[in-house]
Parts: C-alpha cells; sequence; structure tokens
C-alpha cells in the first residue's frame, strides 16, 4: 500500500501536465498551435506539478538529505530542527514554495520579454526584414494588375510580393519521412534582393554570409530557406504542433548546417511532389511577422506548380 501511495504522488503531476491540450479546450477554446499564451499557462502548469511533485515527496527527499548529512552529527542534527516545522503543516509550506516559484517564473518572463523588446527596438530589421508594412490581398477581391502601377513609386524604396501555398512536406533521407503540413512562402525576387532577415543555421557552401544564403535561391529555384520553426523544440509539455520538424537540427546546434532535401506538394492535391534543398533557416524572431507565422514554413523564389 505504501509503495502505491508514492507511486501515485510521483506520478500525478506528471498526468497533470501530461493531460492533452483538448482536455481544457471546453475551458480555454482551441490551443492548436504554440502562441503568446502558452508562456503564462505553460509555466503556470509546470510550477504546480513542481511544487506538487516535490512537497508529495518529502519524505524520500528528507531521507537523501539525511543520508548525505550522517557524516556530520551537527548537521544532522540543525537539518531536523530545520525541517520539523515546515513539515509540520505540509499544505501551508507548499503555498510558500508555490508562491516563490511563481515569483521566479514572473521575473524570468519579464526578462525574456524585456530581453526581446530590446532587440526588436534596436534591430527591427530581424523581425521585419526591413519593412514597414504588410498589406494582405483576399483571393475573393484580387487587385487587378501589378499593384505597382497604383503606386508613386517615388515614396517608396522596396515593393515585393509573395504567396502563401499549403503544402505537405516531407524529408527524402532523414528520419520525418512522412508527409506533414506546412506553407510555402513564394516571394518577388525584390524581396530576396532587400530583406535583412538574419539566419539561424545555414550552408557554407552556399555563401558566408545572410546576404549570400538569399542570393543562392535567386541563382537556383530548387533551393529553399525554412524558418526555426522547423526545428524540435524538445518540450515534452508543450501544445501539440503537427507541421512539418526536421531531423537534422536541434536546439543549441551550431550555426553551420548541412544542407538537406525535402519532398513537397500542394496540400489535398493530386500533383508530382519536387525535390528541393533546404540550405538554410532564419531567425526565430523573424516567426509570426512580415512574410511568415509561428508554424514550419518555407521560403522559395519559385511555386510549386504541376510538371
Amino acid at each position: 500500500m505504501l509503495c502505491q501511495l508514492q507511486f501515485f504522488r510521483f506520478c500525478s503531476p506528471v498526468f497533470l501536465v501530461s493531460l492533452p491540450f483538448d482536455f481544457f479546450e471546453p475551458w480555454t477554446g482551441k490551443l492548436s498551435e504554440p502562441g503568446p499564451w502558452f508562456w503564462p499557462v505553460g509555466g503556470a502548469i509546470s510550477t504546480a506539478a513542481a511544487v506538487w511533485l516535490l512537497m508529495s515527496n518529502t519524505k524520500v527527499l528528507i531521507a537523501i538529505l539525511n543520508l548525505i548529512l550522517s557524516r556530520f552529527s551537527g548537521l544532522k542534527a540543525v537539518t531536523k530542527t530545520a525541517i520539523s516545522y515546515p513539515m509540520a503543516s505540509k499544505f501551508r509550506t507548499g503555498l510558500t514554495v508555490a508562491m516563490f516559484a511563481l515569483i521566479i517564473f514572473t521575473l524570468m518572463i519579464f526578462s525574456i520579454l524585456n530581453g526581446i523588446g530590446d532587440i526588436t527596438s534596436e534591430q527591427p530589421e530581424r523581425v521585419t526584414g526591413g519593412y514597414d508594412i504588410k498589406g494582405t490581398i483576399s483571393p475573393d477581391l484580387p487587385i487587378i494588375g501589378d499593384i505597382r502601377n497604383s503606386l508613386n513609386m517615388s515614396d517608396w524604396t522596396v515593393v515585393a510580393g509573395a504567396s502563401n501555398i499549403p503544402i505537405e512536406i516531407k524529408e527524402v533521407d532523414g528520419e520525418n519521412n512522412t508527409y506533414k503540413r506546412s506553407s510555402l512562402i513564394s516571394v518577388e525576387d525584390e524581396f530576396l534582393k532587400s530583406t535583412q532577415w538574419k539566419m539561424a543555421h545555414f550552408d557554407p557552401k552556399f555563401g558566408s554570409t545572410d546576404r549570400d544564403i538569399w542570393k543562392s535561391l535567386l541563382d537556383n529555384p530548387n533551393l529553399v530557406i525554412a524558418s526555426a520553426a522547423i526545428i524540435p523544440s524538445g518540450d515534452p509539455f508543450g501544445p501539440p504542433d503537427r507541421s512539418f520538424k526536421t531531423s537534422y537540427l536541434s536546439p543549441g546546434d551550431l550555426k553551420e548546417m548541412d544542407a538537406f532535401h525535402v519532398e513537397m506538394k500542394k496540400r489535398r492535391s493530386s500533383s508530382e511532389p519536387q525535390k528541393l534543398k533546404v540550405i538554410g533557416v532564419v531567425e526565430r524572431l523573424a516567426s509570426g511577422t512580415g512574410f511568415g507565422n509561428d508554424s514550419a514554413t518555407f521560403y522559395s523564389a519559385r511555386a510549386l506548380t504541376s510538371k
């Protein structure tokens, strides 16, 4: 019975954070993609689970502590005196630990947000690519002709267009060899010539600078650049993200990478898949702004068409 109780105490927090996210949808709405909501929700759940795990296994922790301090008789006596009061009321101690953990978690979140704010204010081109305005055209209300003919181009430095194509993609030689959903952003040459997005990873065979990598897409239409969302987060408690993830890169890898081949085709189409090579990955700062979004995205100078 004691063994079963300890097992329940250990597994209960794990069960709490392992629940599928659709379990909470009646109260939170659909949580299908990672977003700004995930930091406070995920942090609160992780904090509650950690405190629950700690306070449910105090006997085990005290036994380990006594074992370590058994060689020092003076410290062992002081330790027993020090923990007797907190352990007399585990609920009160648990609330105290939880409040302290939430304070530390909040401070970390604010420090991260302040750091991101500094980057976006000091180097906004890393987020926007150097563009100031983004416009979206509905397929139901298209603009006839070239929009440049309707603008006074002396007022604009660069005007570039892009189209978002829903695709399915898989690695040719990698571990992720089943088709997963993604998006292909087909951009005009003006975007490739002017964007100031920086690379998080790139293959040095195609250039030594960010500008060289973008220029490679102009020279070879079979090359693509991916968003940082293709790199697995490695977070077992994160929300489900069923878009494409690569097996060639992991968080913390060096900037230099080896290019790899992928096959992509238009989603829900009978067109033949096309083989393209990924030569770089843009910074995560570029995700969700400009010509991108939060899920796995690829940028190319071409559009997928049936051969």
